[in-house]
């Protein structure tokens, strides 16, 4: 009795063994572990690096499910994102190097909603305000980078300027606190993920926004071939990492196009509102380029 229980713990163990699917980076020394992989990515998936948990998280109908931790080469926290079925659900936080918040806020079924707050490196909160299911409400504040001077200040209940010592570079609807701030966050959250960090790649996406006359945002984000003619703005994502003779000539697969594509939609989601002025259509155009000139 003892021995047919061994066996069947056994064949357990071993079945449950073969349903875990792995890939190995070799180029950059990780692992990839999913539950399943076809026909579409489902169950918990971990990345292992240089022998270190980089990215925990799980998949449901090929859509990113659930809690997704990343870490940095250290084993620092980089972010907890939440996600239900491929749309932003829940917490959304992002830290720096050095272990403090860089951005707290929360969504409802890809929806913005509550309390969002951005901090500088020293933890001092440098950007603040409150969206309703995607609209923003009440005051907005945009302080300078040491978090002790307001640049920006907007009521988005009268869609009045309480303060704006930031010069806006587009005609139409806006993003508060300018463009070269949301240019700026968007650089640093959409880092360059350690699978492509020594290779080459060159993708462009498009980002198209509607917005409406309560200032609420909502936009696509699509992989494309050619940048389109009607681009409102340019996010121009160009990392050199190291000389050629360190660089890694591959295909990058597509679960990692896939890790990419949501690093790249997290960072444009946190971005700062919209500020609507009679353009309810705008499109970011993203040429993001490693290690190609």
């Amino acid at each position: 009795m003892n021995k047919t229980l061994l066996t069947l713990v056994v064949i357990s163990f071993t079945s449950f063994s073969f349903s875990q699917q792995i890939e190995k980076l070799d180029y950059c020394n990780c692992i990839d572990k999913i539950e399943n992989n076809s026909p579409t990515y489902d169950g918990k998936y971990e990345r292992i690096c240089n022998e270190k948990t980089n990215t925990i998280g799980a998949f449901k109908n090929d859509f990113p499910d659930g809690e997704w931790i990343s870490y940095n080469y250290k084993g620092g926290l980089i972010s907890k994102i939440n996600y239900s079925e491929g749309k932003l659900n829940g917490l959304l936080e992002l830290y720096f190097m050095n272990g403090k918040v860089k951005f707290t806020g929360n969504f409802i079924n890809g929806k913005k909603n509550g309390v969002w707050k951005y901090y500088n490196e020293k933890g001092i909160p440098v950007i603040d305000g409150e969206y309703e299911m995607d609209k923003p409400i009440n005051i907005w504040t945009v302080k300078d980078k040491k978090g002790k001077k307001i640049v920006t200040q907007y009521n988005y209940a009268n869609s009045e300027y309480i303060l704006n010592e930031v010069e806006e570079k587009l005609k139409g609807s806006t993003l508060l606190g300018g463009v070269f701030l949301s240019y700026d966050l968007f650089i640093e959250n959409a880092e360059v993920p350690i699978d492509f960090w020594d290779t080459y790649a060159d993708l462009k996406y498009l980002a198209k926004y509607r917005i409406e006359e309560n200032s609420s945002s909502t936009f696509i984000l699509n992989e494309e071939n050619e940048k389109s003619s009607k681009t409102t703005l340019k996010f121009s994502t160009t990392v050199q990492t190291n000389p050629e003779s360190k660089l890694h000539k591959i295909e990058h697969n597509k679960l990692s196009k896939k890790l990419l594509y949501y690093t790249i939609l997290e960072a444009l989601s946190v971005l700062p509102p919209w500020i609507y002025k009679g353009e309810k259509e705008a499109t970011i155009y993203i040429p993001y380029k490693v290690n190609v000139r």
